[in-house]
Order: structure tokens, then sequence, then C-alpha cells
């Protein structure tokens, strides 16, 4: 229990009481490794103390502060009672959400956005709850709530806040639609910053997942499709632009503070060698940077492909057509087209990149929320590598990929990728990964 000697962060709108458990979990917090990442892809500990200071006293985001605050010390003190506690107040809080965004002008309160993230980052990270249906149910209905409020209200330190901290779990979930859900838009990608703030790296990262999310979109929506080749070379160099500005990024990410020429993997002498908490956060970004980078070249080869099945299916509906001409035409056109489609060859080098920065992260870092965030790189790369089950990698990469999902017995220690079992972190994170997991297997 903390005491009011711990309390050095103040929540203006808790009771005393209150704001001892909310400033003892923010400080609990603060000092992880988690909490110094500049380059998080779910920004917690700046989104905490934005909401810290920055918020009214609000019916539903007070008690979610205290939810999730009781329940972070309470696992810290390995509390069984207070973990109770933080359960029953979770129950609460979900009650006066649900009031808040019943209410028309309570629903666009900025400390409404706020609370419907911390409820589900509680479910998200909470070990006891099972089945990751209720955190899915959260990030729908963030995505519902953020439309309704329309990207001007997120100008503000604290609705900013709230946006720039589930966004990436956003992106996933558009993703895993193939679906942007108009968030790969215009005003939503400038508007939240349109008064200041500067937009950090992840958010620009991010940026180009949601264009990914609009280029599948497009190419799953039939009525888009009536002139096949016309609208596949339309896509294919929007992915081309696309690819272009990651790779981009990329290279900006290779000269921030902290990259490492340890980051070689052709260096034989560095497999042994431990990488900074900085260096991991660099590759971290860069590898959800490469995911969607393969993902982009995976979508040009699949745009042409549909192109090209249109286009066949045509000619073979219209065999008594001797028009070689157009026929000649569209055969050039298409070929035009797949030049353009990055080939098999690079999609395949860039899995294998993936799958070998991936083990990277894992020497002598104990930063196992991050962990999580490499189940969308491995993912695309799996996607690749299955088509080369002889490859090292594609072995590797399934490895990571159940050690991640705790398939190696639920809170065992992680090893060392050359022992070749994995189980890398405890209940709470294996149970985010599988709900991770669940978003990619309803597609």
């Amino acid at each position: 229990m903390p005491t009011a000697g711990d309390s050095i962060v103040s929540f203006r709108s808790a009771t005393l009481e209150g704001s001892l458990f909310l400033s003892f979990a923010y400080e609990l917090y603060g000092s992880s490794a988690d909490a110094k990442n500049k380059l998080t892809h779910m920004p917690i500990i700046d989104w905490l103390k934005t909401i810290m200071t920055e918020a009214s006293a609000d019916p539903a985001l007070d008690p979610a502060m205290l939810a999730i605050s009781v329940r972070m010390c309470a696992l810290r003190g390995g509390d069984v009672r207070m973990l109770s506690k933080a359960n029953q107040l979770y129950t609460t809080a979900l009650g006066a959400l649900q009031n808040s965004l019943s209410g028309k002008e309570s629903a666009m309160r900025d400390e409404t956005l706020a609370a419907t993230c911390i409820m589900a980052l509680y479910e998200l990270t909470d070990p006891e709850r099972a089945d990751p249906d209720a955190w899915l149910s959260h990030i729908g209905g963030i995505a519902i709530l953020l439309k309704a409020r329309g990207p001007s209200r997120h100008r503000l330190p604290l609705a900013r806040a709230s946006f720039e901290h589930c966004r990436y779990i956003l992106m996933l979930h558009c993703l895993y639609k193939r679906n942007s859900l108009g968030f790969a838009e215009h005003r939503w990608m400038d508007d939240p910053w349109a008064t200041g703030g500067e937009r950090s790296m992840v958010q620009r990262v991010v940026d180009q997942g949601f264009r990914l999310a609009a280029i599948l979109e497009q190419i799953d929506d039939s009525a888009r499709w009536p002139q096949g080749i016309h609208d596949a070379q339309r896509l294919v160099r929007y992915c081309d632009e696309a690819i272009q500005h990651i790779g981009l990024l990329k290279q900006e990410l290779r000269v921030q503070e902290g990259w490492s020429p340890l980051l070689d993997t052709d260096d034989p002498n560095s497999s042994d060698k431990p990488l900074g908490e900085d260096v991991t956060n660099c590759l971290l970004l860069r590898l959800t940077a490469s995911a969607i980078e393969l993902s982009l070249q995976e979508a040009a080869s699949e745009a042409f492909r549909k192109a090209r099945e249109i286009v066949l299916d045509s000619a073979a509906l219209n065999d008594d057509n001797d028009d070689t001409d157009e026929r000649d035409l569209i055969s050039y056109q298409l070929q035009l087209i797949e030049a353009e489609v990055p080939p098999q060859s690079h999609r395949l080098v860039l899995a294998q990149e993936i799958v070998d920065e991936s083990k990277l992260v894992f020497r002598g870092f104990d930063g196992s929320a991050m962990m999580m965030r490499l189940m969308f790189p491995l993912d695309a790369a799996a996607k690749q590598l299955k088509y080369q089950p002889r490859c090292p990698q594609y072995r590797e990469c399934n490895e990571l990929m159940q050690g991640l999902q705790g398939r190696g017995g639920v809170g065992a220690p992680r090893q060392h990728p050359e022992q070749r079992t994995y189980t890398y972190m405890g209940k709470a994170m294996q149970r985010s990964v599988g709900a991770i997991s669940v978003l990619q297997r309803r597609q």
C-alpha cells in the first residue's frame, strides 16, 4: 500500500487515496525499461502524465485510472487481494464508461476517449482475463469513437496523447481487417498535429501502415476493378511510393541516437554482443517499418495478380475476338505493370532480414512488453517464408512465434536464441500476444 511519502505525481481529479495509488503506479512504471523507450509503439508513460496534468474530474476516467493503477501496484507486490480489488474497480469503471458513452455530449469529451483507451490497456495486460474478445471489443470501440469525434478534436494535448497512444494497435486492427476505416485520409494524418506538437518517428511509421491498409481495402473492393489493368497500375505505383517512403524512414532510423554497428547481422563476431536498450528500441521500430515494407511489396504483387486474372477471364469470355492488336496491347500493359512489382526474391530477402533482426532483440533485454511488437513483423515474414521451408529462417521464425505465444510453457524463462527453446514472457504479455494473434486470424 503506497503512503503519502510515495506521492510524486498528482492526479488533480482523484481523491487523496486514489491519487496515492495513481502516483505510486506511475513511478513504478516510469522506472521500467518499457517506459524509458523513446520509440515505443504505444506511448504510455507520457500519456499517463498528460492525463494526470490535463484531465478534469470525470466520472469515467477517474475510476478507470484508479483501476489500472491499483492493478499495477498489486502486480508489483504480488498482492492477490489487491488484484481482486482492481478487478472490482475495473467493473465499476466499465459501467461508468458505458454511461458516458451513452450521452451525446459526454461521449465526445477527451476524458471519455482517455478512459476508453485505459480500459483497452487494462484488458490487454490483465493476466487473469484469458479471453481476448473484451480487448478486441475495446479496440473496435475506440475506432468508432475516434470516427465519431473526427480528426480535429484531437489537437489538444490530452486528446492527441490518447490518439497517439492507440494508433499503433488501431493500425494493426485495420491491417488485419484489410480496411483503413478512413484513418489513411490526409485529415487523420494531419489535423491532430495542426496546432503544434511534433509528429514522432513512431507516428510517421504508423502513417505508412494506415496507407497499406487503404491499399488492401482497394484490392478487395471489386467495384474498383472494372478496368483491371489501369487500377492495378495505379495501386502498384501507390505501393511503390509508400515503399520508397518507408525506406527513407528506415534510413532515418539508422542515424537515430543509439543505432549501432552491432545491428550488422553479417558481422560474425556480433552474435553474442549485447544490445543496449536504445539500440533495441530503434530495432523494434525498424522491424515494424520492415513489416510494412514487406506487406506493401506483397500488396503490389497481389494487385498485379488480380488484374491479370481479370484480364485473362475477360479474354476467355471473348475467344471469338480476333483483334490481335488489342490482345497484344493488353499483354504489353501487363508486362509493364509486372516490371514495377518487387520480385519474390526481394520479398524473401526482406523476410529473412526481419527474422535475423528479431533474434537480435532478445540479447539480454528484459522489456517483455516490447516483445509483443514482434508479432506483426514475424507474421509478415512467415507469410513469405512458408514458400521456402528449407530456409533456416523458416524454422527460426516459427520457433520465435511459438515462443512469443507461450507454447514452451507459461512463465518459463526466456532462453538464448541458439538454444532453440523460446518462451519469452509471463502470462499477461503472452495473453496480449494471443490477442494480436486473434486479430491476425480475423482477417
